[in-house]
């Protein structure tokens, strides 16, 4: 069976398989956000109040892989949605955290009932998320 990508699509044998989205955030970038006098309001308009209420109360290593985690999710997501999602819908992507689990440990992201897979990778500095229908 022959996997081809094209753009977004993953097409197997011509049929459509899924819209895909993949999306890296570098650590650093998230540690200077959290640095700045509005870092925490950032995060406060990107993530859901329960995902920022699993987010803070982590040691602060661990948080800025989180933080980017829910980023590269997030931003997946709206690269599989096939332009339905924009930058703006940051708030109406829901993660899956089940049992106060780290965001990198969600499995699915929900938005408007319907429901994506994701994966988290950490590769050196950076989150690495991977969304599909």
């Amino acid at each position: 069976m022959e996997l081809v990508i094209r753009g977004r699509h993953a097409l197997s044998n011509g049929n459509l398989m899924a819209d895909i989205g993949i999306d890296i955030v570098r650590m650093p970038r998230i540690e200077h956000l959290l640095h700045l006098t509005f870092g925490n309001s950032i995060l406060a308009l990107a993530f859901l109040p329960y995902e920022y209420e699993v987010l803070m109360p982590l040691r602060a290593s661990q948080r800025v892989f989180e933080i980017a985690s829910g980023f590269a999710i997030k931003e997946a997501v709206i690269k599989a949605s096939n332009d339905e999602l924009t930058i703006a819908d940051f708030q109406k992507i829901a993660v899956a955290i089940e049992d106060k689990r780290p965001m990198s440990g969600a499995k699915r992201a929900i938005v408007r009932g319907q429901s994506f897979h994701i994966s988290v990778s950490r590769l050196g500095q950076s989150a690495l998320a991977i969304a599909g229908l």
